[in-house]
């Protein structure tokens, strides 16, 4: 990537330096060889290939790091989307859950309560039985 200076006359002019001079009253930062020796002889510069470079890599890694925080927080709203999901499941899980348990212990229930009467009609049948067969052998004696 190459960058030409600003300065008027100089547009042809490929940048290769950067005043880091404190004291330089210069607007123009860049500097391509006629600003060195014309502006820049004395100040204290910076070679740009490797501040350009640098420059780029920092852009592009704070783009990355910035596309990556995005990730992480539609993640996050994800993770938090899928938990109240969860909850919800769960919720529901034991309310049928539940609800199955109670038909099966009233269905159980019922079928005793048949049953109970059924023996309870057999042991009224029995004792009966039981009763008149005594009275029919007192009769007979």
């Amino acid at each position: 990537m190459k960058i030409y200076c600003k300065n008027k006359g100089h547009e042809k002019e490929e940048v290769v330096a950067y005043c880091i001079d404190p004291f330089c009253k210069t607007i123009n930062k860049f500097v391509c060889m006629e600003c060195l020796c014309e502006n820049h002889s004395q100040h204290k510069i910076k070679r740009i290939e490797g501040v350009l470079e640098n420059l780029i890599e920092s852009i592009e890694n704070n783009n990355l790091l910035e596309k990556n925080n995005a990730s992480k927080n539609e993640l996050e709203k994800i993770q938090q989307l899928m938990e109240a999901e969860s909850d919800i499941l769960k919720e529901h899980i034991d309310k049928c859950l539940k609800e199955s348990f109670e038909t099966i212990f009233n269905n159980a229930k019922e079928k005793i309560n048949k049953f109970e009467k059924k023996f309870s009609t057999f042991i009224d049948w029995e004792n009966f039985l039981n009763d008149n067969k005594s009275t029919t052998v007192e009769n007979d004696e």
